[in-house]
């Protein structure tokens, strides 16, 4: 096993690049707040790089997680042709992706504004090297480079910051920082032809890219559905509820951002090495460490901050957001069901398909309960909808997983300090909500 370990930590390594990739846009969000551009221009910025996700982030990540859940570092030569195929399928989506957006612009202008027309151009290039660049830490995690992997994220967020400062105190506008994207975008392809290169890719045979992409589809759809889970939502409360409900709704659904994107790495980076040595006992074991230790993290910081919300949303924003607070403390209850990762098994046994299946049933609880609840709590009933769909989820991804592997629970997860810290968390939750 040791032959196939790195320093520093893969898991580690992913966590703390997919940290510095929300530090990135966190922190530009802050320099570009503070540096006294226009609110329709920073609104500009903004909604361009919400089309970019909103169009890609389904489809990018479900075919860099089948690739992961297929990667064996024994087998080079297949591996390699997956690698290869992968690419092929993101090189081809990237470009009908941004093929499309450009014959749909006018369209798409009224999400953007028509101020867009001016920088359209240049953003279809982004989005299509932006899209082939997400396979880059996929392929450094693959191959075991967490080193690597640390640099690359401490390097994207100091050139993106650093350039984003030069163009606003140089004066400069959106056309600009889109530019600066653009190069940012294309260095990182550059990083990955050569990774690409070292990996001995081949042109892959047309039943291996059909094989993957059918293996894909279904996580890919998941993907799609799960996203849709918050577009449901904000419908929900912007149709019965009116306006100022979805403004305070929308402030307040904002899940920490830490657990999710923690518990995602740690995920991946499991599966892969699942997908290289089989679902062991030793492998178990890790994916409850690194649980362990992503609890003690992630639900104290969920703990003091809906302790907190009541005073830092009036604080922050303004009182009139004061009622937003409630709402994102009931999201923050998600972190419970974000701890547990039946999941992390049944990609690594490329039961994608499952996924699927589940994912449906997960947004059907969601829309009855959110309907139901809406109706006794409002906008938090919406809120409860979400936390119940998503334990409701976990639940049937572990009994499929115990049901076919013979997994028990406590193979996956610390029990009692998951339940020490679910007390403690449901406490500070009762506590702020009857004070």
């Amino acid at each position: 096993m040791s032959t196939i370990q790195s320093k520093p930590n893969p898991i580690r390594a992913l966590q703390f690049f997919q940290l510095m990739r929300f530090a990135t846009v966190f922190v530009t969000g802050i320099v570009l707040a503070r540096s006294g551009m226009a609110l329709n221009e920073i609104g500009l910025y903004e909604s361009l790089l919400f089309l970019s996700t909103a169009t890609g982030f389904f489809w990018v990540n479900g075919l860099g997680n089948s690739l992961t859940s297929r990667f064996n570092p024994l087998n080079k030569t297949e591996s390699a042709e997956s690698v290869s195929a992968t690419f092929g399928l993101v090189l081809t989506g990237s470009f009908l992706i941004s093929a499309l957006l450009w014959i749909f612009r006018s369209p798409l202008y009224s999400i953007t504004g028509p101020e867009a027309a001016s920088v359209f151009g240049w953003f279809c290039l982004f989005t299509f090297f932006n899209n082939t660049a997400f396979l880059n830490e996929t392929l450094l995690l693959l191959r075991r480079r967490g080193s690597t992997l640390i640099a690359y994220g401490l390097l994207n967020f100091c050139l993106h910051i650093g350039g984003a400062i030069w163009i606003i105190v140089s004066g400069k506008g959106v056309e600009s920082l889109i530019q600066l994207l653009l190069v940012l975008a294309i260095l990182k392809n550059i990083l990955l032809v050569v990774q690409l290169y070292r990996m001995n890719t081949v042109i892959p045979k047309l039943s291996t890219t059909l094989s993957l992409g059918k293996l894909a589809l279904p996580l890919i759809l998941s993907m799609l559905i799960s996203g849709s889970s918050e577009m449901i939502d904000g419908f929900l409360v912007g149709h019965f509820l009116g306006n100022e409900a979805f403004a305070l709704f929308r402030y307040g659904a904002r899940e920490l951002p830490l657990s999710g994107i923690l518990a995602a790495a740690m995920s991946q980076a499991m599966v892969a090495r699942f997908a290289a040595e089989g679902i062991t006992r030793e492998g178990l074991m890790t994916l409850k460490k690194e649980s362990t230790a992503l609890m003690h993290v992630v639900f104290p910081v969920s703990i003091l901050l809906i302790l907190l919300s009541s005073w830092i949303y009036p604080l922050v924003f303004s009182p009139a957001f004061l009622e937003s607070a409630s709402v994102f403390n009931i999201y923050a209850l998600l972190v419970i069901s974000r701890m547990v990762f039946p999941q992390t098994i049944v990609l690594a046994l490329q039961r994608h398909d499952v996924i699927f299946r589940i994912s449906i049933f997960e947004l059907s609880i969601n829309v009855v309960s959110s309907v139901i609840l809406m109706r006794w709590f409002g906008m938090e009933g919406i809120a409860f909808g979400t936390v119940i769909a998503f334990m409701a989820e976990k639940c049937l991804l572990y009994f499929y997983v115990k049901k076919q592997s013979g997994i028990r629970l406590t193979d996956l997860l610390p029990i009692r300090i998951w339940l020490m810290y679910t007390l403690l968390l449901l406490l500070a939750f009762a506590y702020t909500t009857i004070r």
